[in-house]
């Protein structure tokens, strides 16, 4: 039986490989065997599927490989579709966090597969730009309009020209920026991406949580409010990557309304950081 075409759901969208299964399903509606015709591709009957996606069995990774090529999945979402087996499989904490650390990078290497502007800095410029929160800050505020000029970001920033002087030097000489004709800048590359769990990374994240507890306000009606939020919760941990997959929604939001990249010429743009942390107490 040849392969079905429908608007199939994202696999990344989901932390569970039952759940995108019935997804799939779901979005066959209307379509004669679609059930059966999955279990066929797994080499299982439709009821052992049944059983599968309402209770506690799991399917093998050979079946699971069988579907991932009936629904058409790539080679990448095949091994992230083979993950979420694994790791609903895990039988402790050590396996499961392997398994979610897999799935990790592999919905990381998606993200650059999939946004070709997101460049990975080379370790010289990203141990720059994380050397302190004014580096990565400036190279976004140089780009934009309102700020083009050295006076504007010191003010901006509340920091003395010579400081901001120094740093623009410092990302011209990385290839970081580029300084105009017109006497402004322009950010010479698109949004940036620190490896997780870096030296730099950590550095980069440090450096604006520290800031964070002196600036944090919330553009809202109420000015100043603060904008430092934190939750204790308690969570099985095999739910912990719903969490990562909220977080991951929300950075895809943020993608839609903001841009990490400092436009040239942007215009009616302000800087604003924003912190999201998740750690085991």
């Amino acid at each position: 039986m040849a392969p079905l075409k429908p608007p199939a759901p994202d696999v990344f969208g989901y932390s569970d490989y039952k759940a995108y299964l019935a997804a799939w399903i779901e979005a066959q509606s209307g379509r004669r065997g679609t059930q059966a015709g999955l279990a066929k591709a797994a080499g299982c009957g439709a009821s052992f599927l049944s059983q599968v996606l309402k209770g506690h069995q799991h399917l093998s990774s050979e079946q699971i490989l069988g579907i991932a090529a009936y629904v058409r999945l790539n080679a990448l979402e095949t091994d992230y579709l083979v993950e979420l087996l694994q790791l609903a499989r895990a039988g402790n904490a050590r396996s499961r966090k392997f398994f979610q650390d897999r799935l990790g990078r592999i919905v990381r290497k998606n993200f650059l597969d999939t946004q070709p502007d997101v460049k990975a800095l080379d370790v010289q410029r990203a141990t720059l730009l994380a050397s302190s929160w004014l580096h990565s800050a400036l190279r976004m505020l140089a780009s934009m309009r309102e700020f083009g000029n050295v006076d504007a970001m010191a003010r901006r920033l509340s920091v003395p020209p010579s400081v901001v002087i120094a740093v623009l030097k410092d990302l011209e000489g990385a290839g970081l920026l580029e300084r105009l004709p017109s006497g402004g800048w322009k950010s010479t590359v698109g949004p940036v991406y620190f490896e997780p769990d870096s030296p730099q990374s950590k550095q980069f994240n440090a450096q604006w949580m520290a800031l964070a507890q002196h600036r944090a306000t919330f553009p809202s009606t109420e000015v100043g409010h603060a904008a430092i939020f934190a939750r204790l919760i308690s969570l099985n941990p095999k739910t912990l990557i719903e969490v990562q997959d909220a977080h991951t929604a929300f950075k895809k939001r943020l993608d839609a309304v903001g841009s990490d990249s400092g436009p040239d010429g942007a215009e009616g743009r302000d800087l604003y950081c924003v912190l999201a942390r998740v750690f085991r107490v």
